[in-house]
């Protein structure tokens, strides 16, 4: 399986998604090697092995290091941020980045980079099904495929969108990047959704059968329960609504702070609460300055761990505008949590909780009515409390694996992959 990120080193829900389908995988007795570029640190759960693809460079680049003096080496860690005191494979990894520094940093060179790797790291390695979590893989599957095809091996290839960039940038997305998720999702044997509305985006997109792709919806972590914590001052005399997520435009955290107005100006005991970090915050904060937002809606960086089931605690109402939103598994951790969730109607957790309140994104009037009924609806607050309770555990990850373990027996007894596309290196190694 590659990935791009595993929590607690993720920037976004991909890691956390890839996370809890490979503890549903291995509850039902498959093995799973997950790869990222890189490990930068240890990971705290074991049900799985993690590859880390820095560290199947080519032997010239381990040569170079081993080259290299105690001060050359420290300088390289110091520059990367790691301590002085590493092991062998802690300075491979520094040697990689470090040699790496002056490729641009283009998509289709960071793809390609990451595909040469998975190549090396297939051919030490026996699997059945590769699984590619997103754009960035992509071509990692079809190196994988190809090496496992060369020993005489029938391997389908698993292509898993949990996001295109459609959804992220529309239409004036990054051809290159777009350019990739076509290729990859054509060739691959299987393409896996994490909605019916992502199913439709990749077909309409990307000239994808409709018979081809596979719906896998996301869960939770239904076999734990969050940690309670005590109310917090700030809840005593406000009413709180909270945006969590990347800032970034596919989240529409613009609508959010057009909703924080459109609230406050009929309601100012209502504070809005905005959590995360992107490309959009610097812009979120001055647009927030200019409506006269000023402590009316607060901000934070991103979070973790505890942090995170404590925001969702301190709020009244959960809000998640997104542009357009494969799953939302915040909404579903909000309501784990015992808060409210009004999301859009674009988003792809209302085909498996269809209880949440559902808005256009783009209709402040409808949304701010729609957060001021809640905020002051007791009844539905309990109601929530009540759904989570009985209808959550079946948005388990183990469920998703179910379905997914699906997937893997209808390709294997296929066994016909798709067709190679053809994949050019946008450099050789060092």
């Amino acid at each position: 399986m590659f990935g791009w990120e595993l929590p607690p080193y993720n920037s976004g829900g991909l890691g956390t998604a890839c996370l809890g389908l490979t503890e549903g995988l291995t509850s039902l007795g498959l093995s799973v090697d997950f790869v990222v570029p890189k490990v930068f640190g240890q990971y705290p759960f074991s049900h799985m092995r993690i590859l880390s693809a820095a560290d199947y460079s080519s032997s010239s680049h381990i040569k170079a290091l081993l080259a290299l003096n105690d001060t050359q080496q420290a300088l390289i860690a110091q520059s990367l941020g790691y301590g002085n005191r590493l092991t062998l494979d802690e300075k491979k990894r520094l040697l990689v980045q470090h040699l790496h520094q002056q490729i641009p940093v283009a998509p289709h060179i960071q793809a390609t980079w990451y595909a040469q790797q998975a190549a090396s790291i297939a051919a030490k390695t026996k699997f059945d099904v590769v699984h590619c979590h997103d754009w960035m893989t992509y071509y990692c599957g079809t190196a994988a495929q190809k090496v496992a095809s060369n020993r005489g091996e029938t391997t389908p290839v698993v292509a898993h969108v949990h996001a295109t960039e459609i959804d992220r940038s529309g239409a004036a997305g990054d051809p290159a990047i777009i350019d990739i998720e076509k290729k990859g999702l054509q060739a691959a044997d299987r393409v896996v959704t994490v909605s019916h509305y992502t199913k439709q985006v990749v077909h309409n997109h990307y000239d994808v059968p409709l018979s081809k792709i596979s719906v896998v919806h996301n869960g939770i972590p239904t076999q734990r329960e969050p940690e309670r914590f005590d109310l917090h001052e700030l809840k005593k005399h406000f009413k709180l609504v909270l945006f969590m997520g990347r800032i970034t435009m596919q989240k529409g955290p613009d609508y959010f702070i057009k909703l924080a107005k459109a609230v406050t100006d009929r309601d100012p005991t209502v504070k809005f609460i905005m959590v995360g970090s992107g490309d959009m915050e610097k812009r979120c904060i001055e647009e927030a300055a200019r409506l006269g937002l000023t402590g009316k809606i607060l901000f934070s960086t991103f979070l973790r761990g505890k942090d995170v089931d404590r925001a969702y605690q301190l709020a009244d109402l959960f809000v998640m505008p997104s542009v357009s939103e494969p799953f939302g598994i915040v909404a579903l951790e909000a309501l784990q949590n015992g808060t409210p969730a009004l999301v859009s109607k674009q988003s792809g957790v209302i085909e498996v909780c269809p209880h949440l309140v559902q808005v256009d994104f783009w209709d402040i009037d409808a949304m701010r009515n729609a957060v001021l009924d809640t905020l002051y609806n007791p009844g539905y607050t309990a109601a929530v409390r009540e759904y989570a309770k009985h209808d959550l555990p079946k948005l388990s990850w183990h469920n998703s694996a179910e379905r997914m373990r699906e997937v893997y027996e209808d390709v294997l007894a296929a066994a016909q992959p798709a067709p190679l596309f053809h994949l050019q290196p946008a450099f050789a190694p060092a």
